[in-house]
This record gives structure tokens, C-alpha cells and sequence, in this order.
């Protein structure tokens, strides 16, 4: 997750794999996000190559805020993430109830 403001500004979540495209500067796409208890959602992202790791290509999924994305973390969560009908990414987390309080802090503490 990548937030540079504040709990009630816009964030982003980002996945990023070798499976993920790589195009040659920053595009918008459609990609479908699952989730642990939600239905599939087909939205636009954002997806380009990551500068510094170059095999690897990156996603970003707009969050309305901080605060939203966190108070929808869970403690064991799984996310996948489809592009042009392929899985490009997947991920699990366990410890997510730690982590969110984490992230608070860590977002509280730079106001």
C-alpha cells in the first residue's frame, strides 16, 4: 500500500511480478482484482515497468483513502490480480490485524 498523505487522501495498492506487463512508460489498463470474501473486480489501473527491478512489472489500484484501505484489512487476506484474461500476480498475508496498526501509526506519525 502506498499512501502519501493522510488516512482521509487517496492511496494506492500496488502488486508487482514477473508476470506483470512491462510497457515502455506508464499505462492505464484494466486488470481484475479477487480478494478474500469479495467478488472479483474488473477497474482501471495503472501499470508500468519497475525502473529498478527491471523483469519485474508493477500495478496500482486506486484506494478512495488510507483509511479505507486499511479498515478493510483482515488477518489472513488473499489477492489476485488478472491482466488481458492471465493471472499475473498473487499474494497472502497473514498478520494483517498487525500490520494495519502499524501502518496507522506509521501514517499518523508523519502528519
Amino acid at each position: 500500500m502506498l499512501a502519501t498523505g493522510g488516512m482521509k487522501d487517496p492511496a494506492v495498492f500496488a502488486f508487482f511480478s514477473m508476470d506483470v506487463p512491462r510497457p515502455g512508460a506508464l499505462v492505464e489498463a484494466s486488470a481484475t482484482l479477487s480478494q478474500t470474501d469479495s467478488q472479483p473486480a474488473t477497474v482501471r489501473v495503472f501499470n508500468a515497468a519497475l525502473p529498478w527491478m527491471s523483469d519485474y512489472g508493477i500495478v496500482f489500484f486506486a484506494v478512495p483513502s488510507a483509511d479505507a484501505a486499511l479498515s478493510g484489512m483482515i488477518e489472513t487476506q488473499s489477492f489476485g490480480v488478472a491482466m488481458d484474461g492471465r493471472n499475473v500476480a498473487a499474494i497472502e498475508w497473514n498478520g494483517g490485524i498487525a500490520a494495519r496498526d502499524n501502518l496507522k501509526a506509521c501514517i499518523a506519525a508523519r502528519r
